[in-house]
């Protein structure tokens, strides 16, 4: 009976294969059969963190900037999220300016990019009010942004689904 013998070529071939095997079943398989984690869950903010923190700054076309701050009862994420977020506001005050259930702050914070760099102002005494229809978390509708002279912004929400 005679021996085979394995050359280089054989063994770094049959490594090969027995490492991509590997790797492939980790990566594809393993890995995908996993319940696939939100990437941004919805939250509610707690009241009496720092109210000035800046989350984001964004900047539209012409140079003028908005600044995304925790905020408070009056401006910023908190205003916004116990404003109009049905997660949030449980007291459900005025049920035609919420967003839909489940409406993620990074879905927020796109929404007011996209109504801040793309929509039509309108100049007043102490804000900026920015409009535009857009979709947010799967629901159309006419968005309004306020920006106060400061550039912080105050607030972000659906208008009256009654208008759209």
């Amino acid at each position: 009976m005679q021996k085979k013998k394995f050359n280089f070529r054989q063994i770094f071939i049959l490594l090969l294969l027995i490492i991509s095997g590997y790797i492939f079943y980790n990566v594809a398989i393993k890995n995908n059969s996993q319940e696939e984690q939100p990437t941004n869950e919805v939250y509610c903010l707690e009241e009496g963190k720092n109210k000035d923190e800046i989350i984001e700054v964004f900047k539209n076309a012409e140079g003028k900037t908005a600044t995304l701050c925790v905020g408070d009862k009056k401006f910023g994420l908190y205003h916004i999220l116990y404003g109009h977020s049905v997660d949030c506001n449980t007291e459900n005050k005025d049920k035609d300016t919420l967003f839909p259930p489940k409406t993620t702050i990074k879905q927020i914070t796109e929404g007011i990019k996209e109504v801040f760099t793309t929509g039509e102002l309108e100049l007043t005494n102490d804000k900026y009010i920015f409009t535009k229809k857009i979709t947010l978390n799967g629901v159309k509708g006419m968005h309004l942004l306020v920006v106060g002279k400061n550039d912080k912004i105050v607030t972000f929400y659906r208008k009256n689904r009654q208008s759209d």
